[in-house]
This record gives structure tokens, C-alpha cells and sequence, in this order.
């Protein structure tokens, strides 16, 4: 099976579902936009790298539409890549601009798995964006989707039937790290990069008042991540005298947010918009309960009052509560984890996920094949 998938090199999402398909004997070509870091994939005959763009002429984050037309020149690369590799499937990996990539190369059978923004943000900005995504969807032969809330917003853009393929963890990596605590200190945190998409700063209001009702406890607030918005997050710490409270953790290897998730006594994902979360999947793999906003993918992957609580987005308030809730009542926060470890494991398992994503590919070649 030869897959060519149009995808950034550099996203750790491509990165997970090319190593678990290389390991499964899928032969891999990879088209991305933008250069990447080569030691972030192994050394496989099975795997093959191209770029449009190098790191000194990458485009930024926010480039204009006009800019944007660079992507066009890509489309004859990637016909070239077809008639030289001879893929099974051509496989885009973000509905808008790979997805239109793919469109344009008229290879067939194509693949479009949507992500996020691609749906939930790009067709709103103009009435021409949100035809680009319709002909995109059009041209696709099949749509798959990491969940179910994404997959209904995308139907808004098309009729077609979209499978859902969850992006699940790694259970023999994510799972509770027994180590004994050596404080009586209460720790609370979130990973997640400092964007203002992901509500930290509400994270941080609901901290204080927390700490402000009770200022007998004894807890800390950790902050694993890196973005454009940590100055900002940085100053509301100062503003509510929360210096000694908060603590910046940085970027976390992945290697490490096993333990990272495992010492804190609660994780919060407090997102504005949110098309899966598979961090929430992380944490509630290694046995930390969990409290959510009620946005995209999260109340999918959090059940209300039985595997965690989930909470109106910007309301710190409401998040304040929950985190006395959870840690005030003990049997009922250990019974919110055994539920949350028994849904991962379920619907979450990343082997099975992979081998669903094969059986997919699978189906697909199979039903070409019927029609030719």
C-alpha cells in the first residue's frame, strides 16, 4: 500500500500517523508546504519527504490571500509526485489549503481529513473561502473526521458521508506514573500551547479565584507550553499577585507529559474552541480527573458528572466550582477517573485507531478497484 499525504511535515499529528503507518508497512510520500525537522521521522526506505517551500522562503502564519496563491505552484509538483510514485491514495491532511492542493491535482482516490480551523474558522471569513472549501469537498471521494463535532460542522459544506477516526494515545506511554508525592501540595495544570484560542487566561482567572476563597491551601497552578501569548498570560499572573502560585513550565517533550500529567492532582482544558483535544485524552489516560469547556470535540471525549465536568467556556467561575467539586470529594473525582480510563481505552486506544485508519485505506483501494 503507497499513500501520498499532503500534510505539514513538521505537525506533531502528521508526525505520530506517518511513524504508526510506516510501522504497519504503509509506504509513505509526504508533500508539505514548508520544510521540516528530519530527525523528527526515522530512517525507512518506506518514506519519502518533499517540499514546496524551505525554511528561508516558508510562509508565516497569518500570510495574506494574496501570498497564499504560492500554494498554487505546488499543484504541478504534486502531479509529478503522482506519476512518478504511482500512489493507492492521495491523502490531504487539512481540508483548505492541502485540501485544495489535492483537489487540483484531480488524483483519485482522494482523501481529505478536515482538523479544525479548516472548518470551524476558514469558510467564515469571506464568501469566497468558504466556496474553496465546498469545491475541495467536492473533489474529495471520501472525508474523514477526528470527531464527531467536527465531522457535523463540516457537514454544513457537504452531503457526503464522513468517517470518523479518532486520534487517540498511546496507552503503553500514557498511563498513571506511580510515583509517591512527597508534599502535601495541591497541583492543578494544563498543556497546551499559549494561544489565546485555548483559554488559559480564563485557567488563570479561575486559579485566582479559587486561591482567593481559599487561601489556607496549599496549590499551584503549572503551565506546560509555548506561544505568542505567554507575555500576556505572564502580566495577568502579576496583575492577580500570582507569581508564587504559577509556574511557566515551557515547552514539555513529549516523552515527559506522562509524569507532567500524572503529578497533578487536576488537568484543565478551558478552550474557546477546541476540534478534539487530545491532550484531555492524555490526561485522562494516566488517571488525572478533568474538567473541560463545553466547546468543539470536548464534551465528545468528557461525559458530564461521570467522567469528568465539563463547563461553560469563559466563565472562571464556573471552573472555580468545579475545581472545589473535584477536590473536596474524593470518591466521587476516583470514580470520574476510573470512568475516564475505561471511555479511553474504549474509544481512545491509538492501535486502534491505526488499524482502523489502515482498514479505511483499505476500503478504499478496494472500492476503486470495484469501479475500474
Amino acid at each position: 500500500m503507497k499513500i501520498l499525504l499532503l500534510a505539514d511535515a513538521n505537525s506533531v499529528h502528521t508526525i505520530k500517523w506517518v511513524n504508526a503507518l510506516l510501522e504497519k508497512g504503509v509506504q509513505i510520500i509526504i508533500y508539505s508546504l514548508n520544510d521540516y525537522n528530519r530527525e523528527l521521522y526515522p530512517d525507512s526506505s518506506y518514506l519519502t519527504i518533499e517540499c514546496l517551500f524551505t525554511n528561508q522562503t516558508k510562509l508565516k502564519r497569518g500570510s495574506g490571500a494574496i501570498s497564499k496563491l504560492k500554494y498554487l505552484n505546488a499543484v504541478p509538483q504534486v502531479r509529478k509526485l503522482i506519476r512518478f510514485h504511482q500512489p493507492d491514495i492521495l491523502h490531504a491532511h487539512y481540508a483548505s489549503s492541502y485540501g485544495l492542493i489535492g483537489a487540483l491535482s484531480g488524483f483519485k482516490p482522494y482523501i481529505i481529513s478536515v482538523w479544525g480551523s479548516d472548518v470551524f474558522d476558514f469558510p467564515k471569513r469571506n464568501f469566497l473561502l468558504k466556496k474553496v472549501l465546498e469545491f475541495n469537498l467536492k473533489k474529495a471521494d471520501y472525508i474523514f473526521s477526528t470527531s464527531k463535532r467536527m465531522a457535523e460542522e463540516t457537514q454544513l459544506y457537504t452531503k457526503k458521508k464522513i468517517e470518523i477516526t479518532p486520534f487517540g494515545v498511546d496507552l503503553d506511554l500514557f498511563k498513571k506514573q506511580e510515583e509517591p508525592k512527597t508534599s502535601p501540595q495541591i497541583t492543578i495544570g494544563t498543556i497546551k500551547s499559549l494561544y489565546p484560542v485555548y483559554g488559559i487566561d480564563v485557567l488563570i482567572e479561575a486559579f485566582y479565584l479559587y486561591t482567593t476563597k481559599h487561601p489556607e491551601k496549599d496549590i499551584i497552578l503549572q503551565i506546560g507550553g509555548a506561544g505568542s501569548g505567554e507575555a500576556e498570560l505572564k502580566q495577568l499572573v502579576s496583575k492577580r499577585k500570582l507569581n508564587n502560585k504559577v509556574v511557566f513550565r515551557g515547552f514539555i517533550p513529549q516523552k515527559e507529559v506522562p509524569k507532567v500529567l500524572s503529578s497533578f492532582d487536576i488537568y484543565l482544558a478551558l478552550s474557546r474552541q477546541e476540534s478534539f483535544g487530545v491532550a484531555v485524552v492524555e490526561a485522562m489516560a494516566c488517571e488525572t480527573p478533568v474538567i473541560v469547556t463545553n466547546v468543539g470535540g470536548l464534551p465528545e471525549i468528557v461525559t458530564h458528572n461521570y467522567s469528568g465536568i465539563v463547563v461553560q467556556s469563559e466563565e472562571p467561575l464556573e471552573a472555580c466550582n468545579a475545581i472545589e467539586k473535584l477536590l473536596a470529594n474524593k470518591d466521587i473525582t476516583n470514580q470520574y477517573v476510573k470512568n475516564a480510563l475505561s471511555s479511553v481505552r474504549e474509544r481512545y486506544d491509538w492501535k486502534a485507531n491505526v488499524d482502523l485508519m489502515v482498514s479505511l485505506y483499505q476500503k478504499v483501494i478496494a472500492d476503486q478497484k470495484n469501479m475500474s
